[in-house]
Parts: C-alpha cells; sequence; structure tokens
C-alpha cells in the first residue's frame, strides 16, 4: 500500500513538472485596458498626434483604448511639433505621463494603464528689421515674456549713407535697439525695427582758407547745411566743388542732404595759365585743355594712352623735355604742354615642332599695332593640319589663319596624323549568391519531458506487477 502512495506521488510529480514546463513557453495570456490620450491641443487641430504600432491616430481620434495581452510589446511616438498655421502657432510636446515618461516608446503590458502626452502652445514672434542682424524671432510659449534685439543702432553702407535705429513698432514698443519693451506671447506677433536714413557731409578745402562747419558730420535726409568759406591772408575764395562739380562762388553755400556729399571750397593765389594738348592716341590727367594755376606751385601732368599706343615725348613751349611720365612743371609763368603719343610694336613669335613648315617660317617678327598678319600652315605628306594655337588656346583651323596684331602673341600649328579605330570594349557582368538561416528549440525540450516521464510511469508498472506476483 505504501508503495502504492510513492508511485501516485511520483506520477503526480512527473505530470506537475510537465504542466510547468509548458506553462513557461507557453503562458497562459490575461487581457489589460490601455488608454491613450493627449493634454493641451485645441480644436484648432486635428493632425496626428500620436502614431500606434505604426497607426497614427488624429486628435479627434483620443483618448483611444486598446484590450493588450500581458506580455506583449506595443510602440508608440507623440508627434511634434503640430503645426496649426506655418509661422503663426504650433503645439508642441511637452512630457508623457502614465505608462511612460518618453516621446516615442516601447511598453511591455503588466498591467491596465494609459499613457497621455501632454503638449504645450506656442506663437511664434517675427522681428522685421530691413537693417542690422535681428534676434528674438522664434517660436515661444503661451504666456512668456520675450524680446525683439538688433545687435547694432546704427548700420553703415560704405558709401556715405547710414541707417539710424529710432523705434519699435507692430506688436512691440521702445527706443532701446539692444531690448524692445515685453512682447507678452498670447498670440502671433510682429515686432518691426523703424529706421531713419542719414547721410554723410563731407567737408574739404584747399590751402588757403577754412570753412564753417570745420568737420564733416553726418545728417538727416533732407537737412539743409549751410556752410561758410573764409580765405587766408592774399587769398581768394574761388569757387565751391560739391562732388567733384563746380557749383559757383554763392557764400555761404547751402548743400541738401538727399545723398552723400562732398563739399570742396577751392582758396586761390594770383593765376598762371597751362595749356595741355596732344596728338591723336592718348588723353591726359588733367585733360587736355587750357589750365588756370597759383603762381609759384607744381603742376603734375599724366599721359595715359589709348590702347596700343605710347608716350613718346613731352614738349614743353615746342621744346622736346623727354618722355617721364607723369611730368611735373613749375608755374612760373603761362606754359604750353604738349603729348606726342605714337603705335607701340608687339612681335608675333611662330613656332613649329614638326610635320609641317609656315609661311611666315618659324621666327620672330615685329609689327606696329593694329596690324593684319595672314600665317600660311604647309603640312608634310600624310599629314593635315588640325588646329592653330594662339597663345597657347586653340584658335580654329583657318589656313591660313589672319592674326590681328594687337599685342605680343605666340601663334603654333598643330599637324596630325588619323589612326585606325579602336574596337569598343566588351561588357562583363556577374552573379549574386544568397544564404539560408533557421532556429527551433521549445519542441525539443517538450518531447524530451514527456520521453522521461514515460519512462518513469513503465518503470514503476512493471516493479508493481513484479511484487503482485510475488
Amino acid at each position: 500500500m505504501k508503495l502504492r502512495l510513492v508511485e501516485i506521488f511520483l506520477l503526480s510529480f512527473c505530470i506537475a513538472f510537465v504542466i510547468l514546463i509548458f506553462l513557461s513557453v507557453n503562458p497562459i495570456n490575461a487581457d489589460y485596458l490601455i488608454t491613450f490620450s493627449q493634454t493641451g491641443i485645441d480644436l484648432d487641430f486635428d493632425g496626428i498626434v500620436v502614431i500606434i504600432d505604426g497607426t497614427p491616430y488624429s486628435k479627434s481620434a483620443l483618448p483611444i483604448s486598446f484590450c493588450w495581452s500581458t506580455s506583449s510589446i506595443h510602440n508608440f511616438s507623440f508627434q511634434s511639433s503640430l503645426i496649426v498655421e506655418p509661422n503663426l502657432k504650433r503645439y508642441i510636446w511637452n512630457s508623457t505621463t502614465g505608462m511612460s515618461a518618453l516621446q516615442s516608446d516601447s511598453i511591455t503590458v503588466s498591467t491596465w494603464g494609459s499613457v497621455v502626452g501632454n503638449y504645450k502652445t506656442q506663437f511664434f514672434l517675427h522681428v522685421a528689421s530691413p537693417y542690422a542682424t535681428s534676434s528674438g524671432q522664434g517660436w515661444h510659449y503661451n504666456g512668456s515674456a520675450v524680446y525683439a534685439i538688433l545687435n547694432t543702432d546704427t548700420e553703415s553702407h560704405g558709401n556715405g549713407t547710414q541707417r539710424v535705429f529710432t523705434s519699435w513698432g507692430g506688436n512691440a514698443s521702445g527706443t532701446d535697439y539692444s531690448q524692445s519693451d515685453p512682447i507678452t506671447m498670447d498670440g502671433p506677433k510682429t515686432a518691426i525695427a523703424s529706421w531713419k536714413t542719414q547721410y554723410y557731409l563731407k567737408l574739404t578745402t584747399g590751402s588757403g582758407g577754412i570753412v564753417d562747419p570745420s568737420s564733416s558730420n553726418w545728417y538727416d535726409t533732407g537737412t539743409i547745411v549751410s556752410v561758410t568759406a573764409t580765405p587766408d591772408t592774399y587769398h581768394l575764395f574761388d569757387h565751391w566743388e560739391l562732388d567733384s562739380i563746380d557749383v559757383g562762388s554763392d557764400n555761404p553755400y547751402n548743400v541738401t542732404m538727399d545723398t552723400a556729399h562732398t563739399l570742396h571750397a577751392v582758396f586761390v593765389q594770383e593765376m598762371s595759365t597751362l595749356t595741355i594738348t596732344t596728338t591723336p592716341g592718348g588723353t591726359t590727367d588733367p585733360s587736355p585743355s587750357e589750365h588756370a594755376y597759383p603762381v609759384g606751385i607744381n603742376v603734375t601732368v599724366t599721359a595715359i594712352p589709348d590702347e596700343h599706343y605710347v608716350l613718346d615725348h613731352w614738349e614743353l613751349d615746342s621744346v622736346d623735355v623727354g618722355s617721364a611720365n607723369p611730368y611735373t612743371i613749375f608755374l612760373n609763368s603761362n606754359h604750353t604742354l604738349h603729348a606726342v603719343f605714337t603705335l607701340t610694336n608687339y612681335t608675333l613669335t611662330i613656332n613649329v615642332a614638326a610635320d609641317g613648315i609656315t609661311n611666315p617660317t618659324a621666327g620672330v617678327y615685329t609689327y606696329t599695332a593694329e596690324t593684319n598678319v595672314f600665317v600660311l600652315a604647309v603640312a608634310d605628306t600624310d599629314y593635315d593640319l588640325d588646329r592653330w594655337l594662339l597663345d597657347g588656346s586653340n584658335a580654329g583651323d583657318a589656313n591660313p589663319i589672319y592674326i590681328l596684331i594687337d599685342g605680343d602673341h605666340e601663334l603654333k600649328p598643330v599637324f596630325v596624323y588619323a589612326p585606325p579605330p579602336t574596337p569598343p570594349p566588351s561588357l562583363i557582368v556577374g552573379g549574386s549568391t544568397a544564404s539560408i538561416s533557421y532556429s527551433l528549440v521549445h519542441a525539443w525540450i517538450i518531447l524530451n519531458v514527456v520521453l522521461v516521464t514515460a519512462i518513469i510511469m513503465a518503470t514503476s508498472w512493471k516493479k508493481g506487477r513484479k511484487n503482485g506476483r510475488a
């Protein structure tokens, strides 16, 4: 009887062990309710808020609940940012509460619960300024106090014009360029920087007097500036030059600041005359004409040859005085200065490597500027002229070639022999391989457990029969 109880116990243990192994491989599932929802998003947005297991859900679809099995794994991702109107209003993910604290996460179901995406509202601040570098523009949380900022209150354009900040407008206020008055972001806002235009008046004088005001300065557009010239002893005020243009001798002179200006006061002593003339082929600075200068000063004249011309010599009062350029004259009386220009000479270098000759033959030739030169190429037997190289660049295959002598040039003919055609290369292609992999363990474990249990039960049965016969 005692043996029977042991056998029954042993059999029950084996069955329980098999059941335990089976449940470890295939656990009994329970279902739990998981709810997804959001906070902070108003009715003006009904786009995608969250993606759950690859399926997108809009704001109107939330809250939404799922009945998921225990130990099942599910993915979610709260979207951000949620644009209501571009550059005006949006919602930003702020936090996640419930079964996760992450914006995107994977959860393993073990109990019921919720996942809540919490959003905050942001409004866009536009900072508009045609000058300087602005900051503060961008998205800001609802109710926050922000500022429009410029990095400078003066923007120079490098041409005698500058812009000066005056005040903030639009949804902003204040006169401090570095920080506007606080802007409360209870909706989309725009801060507009206002600027005024100023122009620079540069005041200069020649020797022999002063002007009042004595220094250059910036003035608001439209300002009328009165400038007075006062000559030194033994000098006379001659005229004003506004932006290098003679504007007369009114004294004082009123300058209207409608752009940047340079006002120059010209004072003079006793005057002498310098008459400048030229031959064809160039000009001078000062220009060829009659010029008046104070007696006792040095005047420098620069010859400016036209293209392909050179200064040959100066003639001062009909006397050859050489070719120094510029030329300086001491004005102790009236003088005439004459600039004589001539055409320059250039070289044409003809190079022939092989397989032909040229006419003119290879060599270095000198020609007067603007001369037209024709060069003929004569190829050797079985060779043809392929192209000309003029100063190293392809100049075509015209034969003869026409060369305009407008500078130093190098000309070279290129002769070629035509080679036989080359057959096209063949194309070789290849293949590919693939691999297969596999795995399986749970069925093997269960099969071994069943076999061990069967062996134990058969052994116990045989011992029972043997004891019964005894």
